[in-house]
């Protein structure tokens, strides 16, 4: 219940990020063929949009989002907390760690699928045998979650299809098609994905980015305690690596089947963030890692072994930590300043029929998540957008020269344009300065409004 209390509290606090609102725009303004190929292009799986769809088609706010991301980790707490082979102990830390209460429930993003969908394998793991078309199942759904976890995903679906051999002949058919399915979606996708393209030779250096992950697992301590920043490299680094490395280890010499399965996909989260989402504070995929520790933990039917237990129990603990930290950031900050620049606009200016949006057209989901019926032109699309596409085909739309109301970012300069702001969205809780989303409204400077 106390869980549940802090996870709502801090939900009605939470604004929408610019990729958290543009899953909802999309599904609010495409039809559903169009969603599809809007997934493919942005390389995600399809079962979060087809999730939000009706809900977005049907009119209902955009805060139904935020609900179901709660009602998903509410499911994953109480599979854990009834199931799990966990200690009483290590079920708290477990739940009140950053991933669970913060950054899984009130992300509204398509990681708020995978905490149940670890548990409820974890939970037929031993029964695999005895049910092997929920079992496949499970892993189809864990596929569609987030390109993060196929790793996982095939890893475990090739062990099924293994053990198996001429058993479950049906079952393996289904997951070998799904797998060369999600093949050529991901594959399909990130050949027409320029931002894609445009990083591709930016690759982090393994060394360099376990460096960076354990500076971000330890950020709220070290940056709550300053005398620590000069030293924060270094206790990061103490603080962070042996643990990982002695729960894999003593995993190793427990069971192997459950470390390979546990390397494999912690080295393909790895792989895929130092090739693409290094950059920006990105705390949720350093905790994907931990709840894939989590995951190995209840695989096994027995846990006695101290190493891995006293290390999983260290890490969690930290974790405690910075998910009070970010809960506390969360009320006291904004995360985005969309809702804050969609309620002016809605109190002022929505009688407005053109709005222009100046800068980055990927910023401005965030603000059209909460005005369902606005559409903002782009100088740089030339067309009426709602959401941006990696994609983009540049249109024909001539600028409306009529248009006297300007949405900008923060970057944008006011003076070259001839404008003049009106208002200007608080900063929000993110310290990146590109992950900031600041906004303007501004007016011609011969408007008198």
């Amino acid at each position: 219940m106390f869980w549940i209390v802090i996870v709502a509290v801090t939900a009605s606090f939470h604004e929408l990020w610019r990729d958290e609102a543009q899953v909802w725009c999309i599904a609010r303004d495409c039809n559903f063929l169009e969603m599809l190929n809007m997934a493919r292009i942005e390389g995600h799986p399809v079962l979060w949009y087809i999730i939000i769809f009706p809900f977005a088609k049907s009119g209902f706010d955009v805060s139904i989002m935020q609900i179901l991301s709660i009602l998903l980790n509410t499911a994953a707490v109480f599979i854990l907390l009834t199931q799990s082979n966990l200690s009483r102990f290590q079920k708290i830390i477990t739940v009140f760690s950053a991933g669970l209460l913060y950054y899984f429930p009130i992300i509204a993003r398509n990681y708020a699928l995978i905490p149940v969908s670890l548990f409820l394998i974890s939970l037929f793991w031993e029964k695999r045998q005895k049910y092997p078309y929920v079992y496949t199942a499970l892993l189809i759904l864990l596929s569609q979650t987030h390109s993060y976890m196929l790793g996982l995903y095939l890893i475990l679906a090739l062990l099924f299809i293994t053990e198996n051999k001429n058993k479950f002949i049906f079952s393996s058919i289904i997951l070998f098609i799904n797998s060369i399915y999600l093949f050529f979606w991901f594959k399909s996708g990130a050949e027409i994905n320029y931002a894609l393209h445009t990083i591709s030779g930016n690759t982090l250096p393994f060394p360099k980015l376990i460096i960076f992950l354990s500076q971000i697992y330890l950020f709220d301590i070290v940056n709550t305690f300053k005398p620590l920043i000069k030293y924060a490299v270094p206790f990061s680094v103490i603080s962070f690596i042996p643990f990982i490395a002695i729960y894999l280890a003593a995993l190793f010499k427990e069971n192997k089947k459950i470390f390979i399965i546990l390397a494999v996909s912690i080295s393909f989260v790895l792989h895929v963030f130092s090739t693409v989402y290094f950059n920006g504070i990105l705390y949720q995929k350093l905790f994907l890692i931990i709840l894939l520790l989590i995951f190995g933990f209840t695989l096994q039917k027995e846990n006695k072994n101290k190493l891995m237990i006293y290390s999983l129990n260290i890490l969690l603990i930290i974790s405690c930590f910075s998910s009070f930290i970010q809960v506390k950031k969360e009320i006291m900050y904004n995360f985005s300043g969309g809702r804050e620049t969609a309620e002016y606009i809605k109190q002022n200016y929505y009688n407005e029929t053109v709005f222009i949006a100046e800068g980055n057209p990927y910023l401005y989901s965030s603000v059209s998540a909460y005005l369902p019926n606005k559409k903002f032109y782009s100088p740089i699309i030339r067309d009426y957008i709602s959401y941006y596409t990696y994609n983009p085909k540049i249109q024909n739309v001539p600028f409306p020269n009529n248009a006297s109301i300007f949405i900008t970012d923060e970057k944008t300069d006011l003076n070259e344009l001839g404008l003049k702001a009106v208002f200007e969205s608080n900063n929000s809780n993110l310290s990146s300065q590109s992950e900031r989303e600041i906004f303007k409204i501004a007016v011609r400077k011969t408007n008198s409004h």
